[in-house]
């Protein structure tokens, strides 16, 4: 028994088997017509994959740096801040008071 993809007509007429396309045929002319469609997406696809790939790597080392970098930064800086603050501490306190001034009429002993 032969199967047929579709069956052939011309004006409502049904043409003889001779010129209708064997099912085998036609799945294997749609497989070709498909790779042939979705090959340049492929490599597209790929290229696109490799480059997120890349992006991605790049930006965790990136990452990884500035923590480093920041830890290294914050040691530094806490050691400065702490110095800074050590000497604005006696500056934070009140004055010293100063001998008030007595007001009113003195007599020179």
């Amino acid at each position: 028994m032969n199967c047929y993809a579709h069956t052939a007509e011309d004006k409502g007429n049904r043409l003889p088997e001779t010129s209708c396309q064997p099912l085998a045929a036609h799945l294997r002319n749609a497989v070709a017509l498909a790779w042939r469609f979705a090959e340049p997406y492929s490599l597209a696809a790929e290229f696109l994959c490799e480059l997120i790939r890349e992006e991605i790597l790049s930006i965790s080392q990136t990452v990884t740096s500035l923590r480093n970098l920041r830890y290294r930064t914050f040691i530094a800086h806490d050691a400065a801040l702490r110095g800074f603050y050590r000497k604005l501490c006696p500056l934070l306190l009140p004055a010293l008071a100063a001998p008030k001034k007595e007001i009113g009429f003195h007599t020179l002993k």
